[in-house]
């Protein structure tokens, strides 16, 4: 029997992404069984959609992380009122695998760009949770939030699952 080392392809580190990633970063919410919502200015939920997304990476709002040039996880940043003192997250979505890599990066970004602290809200999935707690991240809310019956009746794209508000503080 011949037994052999596999070699750990590098994740480059988190990244400003632009529309040349779009079909890529598409894919991945598109693959999502979480909620299609991201927190926009004002607190407010609103779709992802398509052109949403374009949107938010002529802005230069999408980063992520890539594997082999191949996009792994991406995060929405969102500008809230409080965004002055947190690198507010608006929507993450990952490969399991490359989740806490990204998490980890979410926080060096932010310190790289002066903010004190990640927040954002994550859906209700154990995966997303458990990666949340081991990278240092807390939740805020013991509750869920949930979204008004209406959201749901007008897109049935949407899934119902909770999510909460996390943080974690960098200094």
């Amino acid at each position: 029997m011949l037994a052999h080392r596999t070699r750990k392809i590098p994740i480059t580190p988190n990244s400003q992404l632009g529309l040349e990633s779009f079909d890529a970063a598409w894919s991945l919410f598109s693959q999502s069984q979480s909620n299609r919502l991201f927190v926009c200015r004002g607190a407010k939920w609103q779709a992802l959609t398509a052109q949403v997304l374009r949107d938010r990476l002529n802005q230069g709002l999408l980063w992520g992380i890539k594997q082999e040039k191949a996009l792994q996880s991406v995060f929405l940043q969102s500008h809230l009122e409080t965004s002055n003192e947190a690198l507010w997250v608006g929507c993450v979505e990952s490969r399991e695998d490359s989740l806490p890599i990204m998490l980890s990066e979410m926080r060096h970004l932010a310190q790289q760009q002066g903010y004190e602290a990640v927040s954002g809200f994550f859906p209700n999935r154990q995966s997303i949770l458990k990666a949340l707690e081991e990278a240092g991240y807390q939740l805020l809310q013991k509750k869920s939030f949930g979204f008004t019956k209406n959201l749901f009746n007008r897109d049935r794209a949407f899934n119902r699952k909770p999510l909460y508000l996390c943080t974690t503080n960098l200094l």
